[in-house]
């Protein structure tokens, strides 16, 4: 993605990308909860393949619209390689992140914590959810 964006994705490069997206994404499935609502589950544990199939094709999506293609933004930090959707209604600074918390002052759509990895909320993209059993 980063190269892409740099200008600097060969024709291999994003042959890669698609054979990584080729293989089959892992498979959801509507289960009722407690409470009687329906949510989302994996229909099994999905291997390394399937986890990557689904980053590469989330990936194809990003790059392959323009819309969301011109909102993408990377943080400004020295030793920093996040990318995030920047929203293009309301211009901000740039995004700066030390150790998975936003600066004070820094830009940017607020970043949102669970289990200690940094999670960037985006609208019109899917976006990863922790815990056990869900996708």
């Amino acid at each position: 993605m980063c190269a892409e964006l740099d200008g600097r994705a060969t024709d291999a490069d994003v042959a890669r990308v698609n054979a990584l997206a080729s293989a089959a994404p892992p498979v959801v499935r509507a289960v009722r909860a407690a409470d009687g609502t329906l949510v989302r589950t994996l229909a099994a544990r999905p291997d390394c393949g399937a986890l990557l199939a689904q980053i590469a094709r989330d990936a194809v999506d990003l790059l392959t619209d323009q819309r969301a293609r011109g909102q993408l933004r990377r943080c400004e930090g020295e030793a920093c390689a996040v990318i995030y959707l920047g929203h293009l209604a309301r211009p901000a600074p740039p995004l700066v992140l030390q150790r998975g918390v936003r600066q004070p002052g820094a830009g940017g759509p607020p970043p949102q914590t669970r289990g200690g990895r940094l999670q960037l909320t985006t609208r019109g993209v899917r976006r990863a959810r922790g815990g056990a059993g869900r996708s």
